[in-house]
């Protein structure tokens, strides 16, 4: 029999038509399809491999290959043999490292900028890899394999072996080292990751992956809780609340998630409890007395008045990328400002970081990377809802993710992270591919639909 025409058409987009059939949008397909399967159908690059190493190192810190990967991922991508795309969100990214070059020769701190602006540049450039290399379904379903079981072997499990067997804890809450050894920030990757999850339960067939991503819907929001960050929790039940409103409403769901908040409330030790329920004295930390002005939550509203005071006397260019500490540190010498925010201090809010290194025009340069984010997600998910429900949930649950995610950003500084831009590169990613799935499963539909047409119109002329 030879080739169906909707195939030949779409004879370009060979790698992905590769991986879709009619059935995926039941998920029959990713039922058959083992790991060995899975990775002798993705079509594997240089820069693809590159780009698969340096998630795994900046997830693990296991070798010192991230400057080299993500060079040759760089140096690589134009044997992919698609024209490079840089996307609304690349286009965003890059123009707000623009506004931080623009600002670094009238920074007073121009060794710490152009330090910062190079690191920022290596981000752009992972984002920009991940959108010109994650190119198929069969490649994203690889990476996330990968980012989520790295993040599970390192992050994660060196985090719990810290808290319960070594008791290497930060004032008795859970981290791990490199980047996560914030609980702040832990508690922050893991409601991306949690997201992430949840799109891979939802989309993948095969038993084991669903149990590997059904324990880490528990494991997660466990060790958010363990890191004690009152914006970790904040974020994570804003995110149930908004990604899983319609499943809470049917009672096998409802009842799941009954028992995992039982096992954590029992499992949590009652000082991490604790903290989280203070999260109400916030509007209460400007009281005088020696407990409050020392707890955190005074400390952090004292150094958002310093945060505020640096934004509102440098508001167009800001005091440059990555100078803020210092700028701070003279700023919370100032006779107006409490003791406590003294020192080399983060602002301790995404918002107000970029609103002082890179003036308002660097804020609003952040949101309009995270609107047309959004604005892809949405887009896409429309196109799919009815064609593929199944990618259009994952989208939906990433997309939720990244909005609890700058929730709590409103109490840490994650503006130019390099987690930040992959979950952004991630959306955007999976967004396009929904689309062209979606358009490439209606062809075959209305090619198949139009065959029988014909057939039954043979068949009609030889009996007539």
């Amino acid at each position: 029999m030879s080739q169906p025409i909707i195939r030949r058409r779409f004879a370009t987009q060979a790698a992905g038509a590769a991986e879709i059939a009619v059935g995926v949008r039941a998920g029959t397909a990713a039922k058959t399809w083992s790991l060995r399967g899975l990775l002798s159908r993705t079509n594997w690059s240089i820069a693809f491999v590159a780009f698969m190493v340096y998630t795994y190192v900046v997830t693990s810190y296991r070798v010192p290959l991230g400057t080299i990967s993500m060079a040759t991922a760089l140096a690589t991508i134009a044997l992919e043999g698609k024209s490079f795309q840089v996307p609304p969100v690349a286009r965003w990214a890059i123009a707000l490292w623009v506004w931080a070059l623009i600002g670094w020769p009238v920074s007073e701190y121009r060794e710490v900028v152009g330090n910062n602006l190079l690191d920022f540049a290596k981000v752009c450039a992972v984002l920009l890899v991940a959108v010109n290399v994650i190119t198929t379904r069969n490649r994203l379903r690889v990476f996330l394999l990968l980012f989520l079981g790295t993040f599970a072997l390192y992050p994660v499990r060196g985090a719990l072996f810290s808290y319960f067997l070594y008791h290497g804890t930060v004032m008795g809450r859970a981290a791990w080292n490199f980047i996560f050894s914030n609980p702040n920030d832990l508690a922050g990757f893991c409601i991306l990751v949690f997201s992430l999850v949840a799109g891979v339960l939802v989309t993948e067939a095969k038993r084991w992956i669903r149990w590997c991503a059904s324990a880490g819907m528990v494991v997660l929001p466990f060790l958010i809780v363990l890191t004690g960050s009152r914006s970790g929790f904040i974020a994570l039940v804003a995110y149930v609340l908004f990604a899983f409103r319609k499943q809470l409403l049917r009672l096998k769901k409802f009842a799941a998630l009954a028992v995992v908040v039982a096992l954590i409330a029992v499992l949590v030790p009652s000082n991490l409890w604790y903290r989280i329920g203070t999260i109400r004295d916030v509007d209460e930390a400007s009281a005088t007395s020696e407990v409050e002005s020392e707890s955190s939550t005074a400390q952090r509203l004292e150094i958002w008045k310093v945060a505020s005071s640096i934004a509102v006397e440098h508001p167009l260019l800001g005091v440059g990328l990555g100078a803020y500490p210092q700028v701070h540190f003279q700023y919370a010498q100032r006779p107006q400002f409490n003791p406590t925010a003294w020192g080399h201090r983060d602002a301790h809010s995404t918002y107000l970081r970029i609103a002082s290194e890179l003036g308002v025009v660097g804020l609003v340069l952040f949101c309009a990377i995270v609107v047309v984010t959004f604005q892809s997600a949405e887009r896409a998910r429309r196109i799919a809802s009815r064609a593929q429900p199944r990618y259009a949930a994952q989208l939906y649950y990433m997309e939720m993710g990244l909005a609890a995610y700058l929730v709590a950003g409103i109490w840490a500084s994650w503006g130019t992270l390099v987690f930040t831009y992959l979950h952004l590169a991630i959306i955007n990613v999976a967004a396009r591919l929904t689309i062209e799935d979606t358009r490439l499963a209606s062809a075959q539909a209305q090619s198949s639909t139009d065959a029988r047409r014909i057939e039954r119109t043979a068949v009609r002329r030889r009996h007539g």
